[in-house]
């Protein structure tokens, strides 16, 4: 006889990470990365993580390559959490332009009541489905935080970077690139201006006793 409760207790968190062009493809990664591995104290998967983007097809990054999802919006229409990676559209980030069709879908998660969650510049889709122009997202994020999305942005991929550069033994290129900070010369050019110094004065000053080794 099946056992409906533990049925019920096992099935897990549902996640959809909508992606649109061109995704960051950094942002896009952290959740299956983050919740992918996670288990119930039963030892079932915690969570179920699926991307989806607006018609199913695979989707360009902003690093030049493309990902294939597991479905079209449909997918949004079930999850427990929706979360929305960063993108490089200029229509969204410059003029808050939002597809109709994504803009319902949003709104129809988070009337039911599902999670939603914003990942770096996916906030400016949240801001767009509820018809908030760029201006003004901005200027209530900036009241909130005391700094432009941007900054506060780049504060927390620099924050993880130097987190990265204290506790693992990875080359800045490589730090660089999972703090969605692009190179190696960006962010020697951010830690120059912020903290005045380089990856390699900060990681000889602040190296951690117990350093992760990755394979080289």
């Amino acid at each position: 006889m099946c056992n409906y409760r533990a049925a019920a207790v096992a099935a897990p968190h549902q996640v959809a990470v909508l992606a649109l062009a061109p995704v960051a493809a950094f942002d896009l990664s952290i959740p299956a990365q983050m919740l992918a591995t996670v288990e119930s104290r039963a030892g079932f998967a915690a969570y179920h993580v699926r991307t989806a983007t607006p018609d199913g097809s695979a989707v360009p990054t902003a690093n030049g390559y493309g990902v294939t999802p597991q479905g079209d919006l449909s997918l949004l229409e079930h999850a427990d959490t929706v979360i929305v990676a960063g993108t490089r559209s200029l229509n969204l980030l410059d003029d808050g332009a939002l597809d109709a069709r994504i803009a319902e879908t949003l709104r129809a998660a988070a009337q039911r009541r599902a999670r939603m969650v914003s990942l770096c510049t996916g906030a400016f889709v949240l801001a767009a489905h509820c018809h908030m122009s760029v201006r003004t997202f901005t200027r209530r994020f900036r009241q909130e935080t005391g700094l432009s999305p941007s900054e506060w942005f780049t504060s927390a991929r620099l924050k993880h970077a130097r987190h990265l550069l204290e506790s693992t033994d990875l080359p800045v290129d490589d730090i660089a690139a999972k703090a969605g900070l692009g190179s190696g010369t960006n962010l020697r050019q951010h830690m120059r201006i912020t903290l005045d110094t380089t990856p390699s004065a900060y990681r000889r000053a602040f190296r951690s006793t117990t350093v992760t080794r990755h394979p080289r």
